[in-house]
């Protein structure tokens, strides 16, 4: 009898501590909607994750090229989402929603935010997805490599460029601690990426710095045009990292050895 009890009061000593864990420990995150964003007819479909402010407010940054009539909800299916008490329904078109508006936005049939839409103009938009499915550990080093898939669309949505044995790390110095890194970017082979000189190594500037994102391009540009042998080319590119909007970055050629560079 006694051993009974002492067995019974070991199990109910062991649930007592798995409900005090449960109890204390931090709830997973819901895993929200993502957005599926098709390009020119052809060339493909690359989601798009919410971007959380941590403010209660939500946003969703397009690129240049989406419409919201060919944009589809993908929905985990064991949690309830709503735009202004819409469910949003796996597969379903964003045609009825614009750019801009407040909506407020329900999760398991408890509003807890605002939405919003924002699209960009006119810029190409490049998709990096890293084979780990995040980016801790490219950021725990700037010298820490990953190999990562990429996709460069126009600002048509005609896709420019596709490989998945690309190559990212982290660059610079003082660039390196702003929470928008630069990167850089090594393909496997040469390519001519939005209509510049075919290389397979490529710089991701993240000007973070700078507010209005143009002095390398301005002084870039200058350079070219008063005649310097040689000035790297660039260009405007929203940048994806594993569906979620990093910014708009400047695609730029490297400064190296190359018959296409220095």
């Amino acid at each position: 009898m006694k051993l009974i009890q002492k067995y019974l009061s070991v199990a109910a000593f062991t649930a007592l501590l798995f409900c005090i864990a449960v109890y204390v420990s931090p709830k997973a995150p819901i895993p929200l909607p993502r957005f599926v964003v098709p390009g020119a007819e052809g060339s493909g479909t690359q989601d798009i994750s919410i971007f959380d402010a941590g403010d209660g407010n939500y946003y969703v940054f397009l690129p240049s090229y989406a419409q919201m009539e060919q944009v589809t909800v993908s929905q985990p299916s064991y949690h309830h989402f709503s735009l202004e008490e819409i469910p949003l329904a796996h597969g379903m078109n964003c045609g009825i929603f614009q750019t801009e508006t407040p909506y407020a936005f329900a999760v398991d049939h408890r509003q807890t935010a605002t939405l919003r839409f924002f699209q960009s103009a006119n810029v190409a938009t490049m998709y990096v997805d890293t084979v780990s499915g995040n980016m801790k550990y490219l950021h725990q080093n700037k010298d820490h490599r990953e190999t990562v898939s990429v996709s460069l669309y126009a600002s048509d949505g005609s896709l420019c460029y596709t490989n998945g044995q690309s190559t990212l790390k982290g660059r610079g110095n003082a660039t390196w601690e702003y929470d928008k890194r630069p990167y850089a970017l090594t393909l496997p082979a040469d390519a001519a990426l939005l209509d510049m000189a075919p290389a397979a190594k490529w710089i991701l500037l993240a000007n973070a710095a700078d507010e209005t994102n143009l002095n390398n391009k301005l002084v870039f540009d200058l350079a070219r045009q008063v005649g310097f042998q040689w000035t790297p080319q660039c260009r405007w590119m929203d940048l994806y990292l594993n569906g979620e909007y990093s910014g708009l970055y400047l695609l730029t050629e490297k400064v190296e050895v190359h018959e296409n560079r220095v």
